[in-house]
């Protein structure tokens, strides 16, 4: 621009200053980003020509095709799927300007920021029967919101790094816990630590015993060794006797009550064990056998007028003694006797 009034005419194009700059942008941490449109491009004027033209102050919008015979190239190293979480800087390589009329500047100042990827898991829920001595089964979390970033080469294992559970080996639940994973800090991880996904249920206990015949059908608790797992034993007394089905002698039977029947833990190695760790005692998992009683009748004091006879009318006093020696609600009912 000229003054009015001025006589002389420049043979000069006016010199436009330009400046070229990249602006802020954001991405999700997996994804790829084009950064080429991440800028802004003005005029800011027409600079003065001292003693010769006033400059323009007032800026004007122009295009990279206005100003660039090939245009600038704008990159960033955090512009693909596997650029970790943070942020770098949008530089700007520079292009080729159409003319010499062009004053450009270049500002690099924009920043591309990789945000966290959001995943919700959630634990599976697994379990085992109490046991000490028994490792826990394979334990794992399910993705229900979000996804990994397959772009990036990521697994689920990247952000769960090792799942484990809270520690205890008693029956009961217990929380499934997310390790920490190589690529765990580029997501954001919604996950219920809270959530006793893992149970370990009780076990089941079992009794055995045995005893000679004693003609009743009932069975003492301690004629019992109760048994869990791991070598773990308890004691067991009763308040009422257990009872058999039927008294007589048999192998591997199970007793049909239980009533009145206490158990406690038998120490061992300074550890005394649960009875919580175990569902309760049940018919189904006695097994007792009853033995023969060994007996040895032995005649009572009888006589006789002397008849040349060996044998003797055994008489029902007789019998009543020799019911003596048996067991409780047995009886002799016949018997022979002779002398010798």
């Amino acid at each position: 621009q000229v003054d009015a009034g001025n006589r002389y005419v420049f043979n000069q194009a006016a010199i436009r200053d330009v400046v070229l700059s990249t602006v802020n942008a954001s991405k999700t941490y997996g994804d790829t980003f084009d950064v080429s449109n991440s800028y802004t491009i003005a005029a800011t004027g027409i600079a003065a020509a001292p003693g010769a033209y006033l400059g323009v102050i007032q800026a004007s919008n122009v295009t990279l095709n206005e100003v660039f015979d090939v245009n600038p190239v704008f990159s960033s190293d955090r512009s693909g799927a596997g650029a970790l979480v943070g942020s770098s800087l949008i530089t700007i390589n520079p292009g080729d300007l159409k003319n010499q009329f062009f004053n450009i500047e270049y500002k690099p100042e924009g920043l591309l920021t990789v945000n966290q990827r959001p995943i919700t898991l959630e634990a599976n829920t697994a379990s085992k029967v109490y046991n000490p001595s028994i490792q826990d089964p394979g334990l794992s979390v399910r993705i229900v919101s979000g996804s990994v970033a397959a772009n990036a080469n990521d697994t689920l294992a990247d952000i769960t790094g090792i799942i484990e559970r809270e520690a205890g080996e008693n029956a009961g639940q217990y929380d499934i816990l997310l390790g920490t994973g190589a690529k765990a800090s580029n997501y954001a991880i919604t996950f219920e630590a809270n959530n006793n996904a893992f149970t370990i249920h009780r076990a089941n206990l079992s009794a055995t015993g045995s005893r000679q015949y004693d003609g009743t059908t009932t069975w003492l608790g301690t004629n019992l060794q109760v048994s869990g797992v791991n070598g773990e034993t308890f004691s067991a007394t009763s308040i009422n006797a257990g009872l058999l089905a039927t008294k007589h002698v048999q192998t591997a039977q199970s007793l049909v009550s239980l009533d009145g029947l206490e158990l406690a833990g038998v120490v061992s190695n300074g550890y005394t064990p649960l009875l919580s760790n175990y569902n309760p005692l049940t018919v189904a998992q006695t097994s007792v056998t009853v033995t023969p009683r060994i007996l040895n009748l032995i005649a009572p004091n009888v006589s006789k007028v002397y008849d040349a006879n060996l044998f003797y009318e055994v008489k029902p006093g007789d019998l009543d003694d020799l019911t003596l020696q048996l067991s409780s609600g047995d009886r002799v009912t016949s018997a022979q006797m002779a002398f010798t």
